[in-house]
């Protein structure tokens, strides 16, 4: 197989598991590391000097190192080290963000940082974090997303996993854990991303898996970057590190992990933007606004009922902002065309209302409507654009800015933008950019509206 097909069936059957609720996302180092986090080793190397030792002679057993350190130095220049390190916030990934635009609730990781709260945070969606034993009886509540740190947070430093004896007691210190770990292996499919086949936190979770979990294992993933050849490094070296890898790839098979092989970490972005179009496909967002006394006015708002009905029983989930004008046509709309196939509106219409008369400044404001906008848009694969205009402090009507900003976001996600030029507004500036039919008159709806639909297929 090649490599390209097996990447394709990768994603179809990924994608397929993320629509039936049973993926998960295990998450490594190397993320950590494209947020500016150091790597294991670049946590110790300061600690490791102090104690005459050099981390890259021990780089094949840093627990091992970590557990010296702590005897020498005790626990606590351990934890602190952590602590301060990991307190200091770093900027989310663009990875962060696609995974963090796919309907996945559950998240396992072996890093301390916080990257993941964050993203979900900025993503305005609840989560509950699990540590260790004691925060495992948490009350679900409406939490939308459910993490699991197996080695700790740098919040706790002191329970951290990462001295020898750490790991060879976790299978005691953490048993409540591991149950659940072993609860997620049989009823999830798996992607681990960010971790090499030399990362030793990798080698300890496979032996978990080995473990707790040695029959009718589901298949799970691992998108890994095949070696390179270091600049320092000898043709024999490298030669050396291939055979090893090799090998690597014929034990994994053991645990029920396939590799997806990819010649650099770049494509890593590519694929779950590919797995992002398969899973949201038919979720589309409807922007626009209209002042009422707009000439076209009732017809704009008829096309956003008529268009927001029939999305739904074709099988699409509508996103809003509740735009001025359109927004309660595109609610009423939709709720008729739940009511007509049976569907539970909440589950197929997501509304995003801009709050108004806050007291914030402007730039403040424009801040947080940004990321507003940014969050409803992310799940979105789609983009209809009805009208868009606003009349400006001068009274003066022009093309509404917030739309204008939602096409830029959707455009620079890849999302398909169709732009309905009859309407005006922004939607005739944005049509001027688009490659796309000229929907230029409004007097037959219907026709209109399935010329839109078969456009979005």
């Amino acid at each position: 197989m090649t490599k390209k097909t097996k990447i394709d069936e990768f994603i179809k059957k990924y994608a397929h598991e993320i629509k039936d609720c049973n993926a998960a996302i295990f998450l490594g180092s190397g993320l950590s590391s494209l947020a500016g986090y150091p790597s294991w080793a670049g946590l110790l190397q300061e600690e490791a000097k102090k104690i005459k030792l050099d981390v890259k002679k021990e780089i094949n057993d840093l627990p091992t190192l970590a557990q010296y350190i702590e005897n020498v130095k005790k626990r606590k220049s351990l934890s602190d080290k952590i602590k301060t390190t990991f307190s200091n916030k770093m900027g989310i990934t663009e990875t962060h963000k696609i995974l963090s635009s796919l309907p996945i609730a559950q998240y396992w990781t072996t890093n301390y940082d916080s990257l993941i709260e964050d993203t979900f945070e900025f993503r305005n969606t609840k989560t509950i974090v699990y540590t260790d034993e004691q925060n495992l009886a948490q009350k679900q509540g409406d939490a939308k997303v459910f993490i699991y740190k197996m080695h700790g947070t740098y919040t706790n430093p002191n329970r951290a996993i990462i001295t020898k004896t750490d790991y060879e007691k976790y299978f005691n210190t953490h048993e409540m854990f591991l149950a659940h770990f072993k609860a997620s292996l049989s009823n999830k499919t798996f992607l681990f991303i960010g971790y090499s086949f030399s990362d030793i936190n990798i080698s300890y979770v496979l032996s978990r898996i080995k473990n707790i979990y040695k029959a009718n294992r589901r298949d799970h993933y691992w998108i890994f970057e095949k070696p390179k050849q270091e600049s320092k490094e000898t043709n024999d070296e490298f030669k050396y590190k291939k055979r090893k890898y090799q090998l690597f790839k014929s034990d994994i098979t053991k645990y029920g992990i396939n590799l997806i092989e990819v010649d650099s970490y770049d494509e890593i972005n590519g694929i779950l933007e590919r797995i992002r179009k398969h899973v949201n496909n038919k979720n589309i967002l409807i922007s626009g606004a209209i002042e009422k006394d707009s000439t076209n006015y009732q017809e704009v708002c008829d096309l956003a009922e008529k268009i927001s009905k029939r999305l739904i029983v074709e099988g699409y989930k509508i996103f809003t902002g509740f735009g001025k004008g359109i927004g309660s046509y595109v609610i009423n709309g939709a709720f008729e065309g739940c009511t007509e196939k049976g569907y539970d509106f909440n589950d197929n219409v997501k509304v995003f209302p801009f709050p108004y008369n806050v007291n914030l400044s402007v730039e403040k404001r424009k801040e947080q409507y940004t990321k507003l906008r940014s969050n409803m848009i992310a799940p979105t694969c789609k983009m209809i654009v009805l009208c868009g205009q606003k009349y400006d402090k001068n009274n003066n009507l022009i093309d509404s800015p917030g739309v204008l900003e939602e096409y830029e976001i959707s455009k620079n996600q890849g999302n398909q933008v169709v732009p309905i030029i009859a309407s005006g507004g922004a939607a005739k500036t944005i049509a001027q950019k688009e490659n796309c039919l000229q929907f230029n008159n409004l007097e037959k709806i219907d026709d209109l509206v399935y010329s839109i639909l078969d456009l979005l297929k």
